[in-house]
């Protein structure tokens, strides 16, 4: 009987506990959802039809991927004075790029993410910088620290090009 009445009551708890006014988050999520619905009325999303950011991407990527391309490494000093610049044969990469997945995943009595050896065998450092291979030369450059911009046509500014002196 003991039973009974206990499984009876906390029935009941379940249905009474349904029926109190809900809670402040509650409330304020629907106020919000309310107002996002007044919003949309308002403002609907509108219907694109040309997609010219997405056309912007797919030119990008097949730019970034064409074999040749010379890129212009603009680099700049502190005051934003142009100090000179480099040319490449790829975009600026972040010394951080990986050909493997940066991370393990053991997952023996949960799941734990280690971080992962490098190809070279060693464990990334920080991602501060960026290299490329100068177009001239081949030499690998690694820049930190600088501001740069880039362009994949040469541009008329006030630098003069940083040169590589072969061995």
């Amino acid at each position: 009987m003991k039973y009974i009445t206990s499984v009876l009551l906390g029935f009941c708890l379940i249905v009474i506990s349904g029926c109190v006014e809900p809670s402040a988050r509650t409330a304020q999520t629907r106020v919000q959802s309310s107002i996002q619905d007044q919003a949309n009325a308002m403002f609907p999303t509108p219907i694109v039809n040309n997609f010219l950011m997405r056309e912007a991407v797919v030119k990008q990527t097949k730019r970034m991927d064409e074999k040749g391309k010379l890129f212009y490494l603009y680099l700049l000093g502190d005051n934003g004075q142009q100090i000179g610049y480099y040319v490449s044969n790829t975009r600026p990469i972040p010394t951080c790029s990986y050909l493997t997945p940066p991370q393990n995943v053991s997952s023996g009595d949960g799941k734990v993410v280690l971080t992962a050896p490098g190809l070279g065998g060693t464990y990334p450092g920080t991602c501060d910088s960026i290299f490329f291979f100068d177009s001239a030369t081949d030499a690998y450059v690694e820049v930190s620290g600088f501001k740069y911009f880039i362009s994949d046509q040469p541009l008329q500014v006030n630098a003069e090009p940083i040169e590589v002196k072969a061995q």
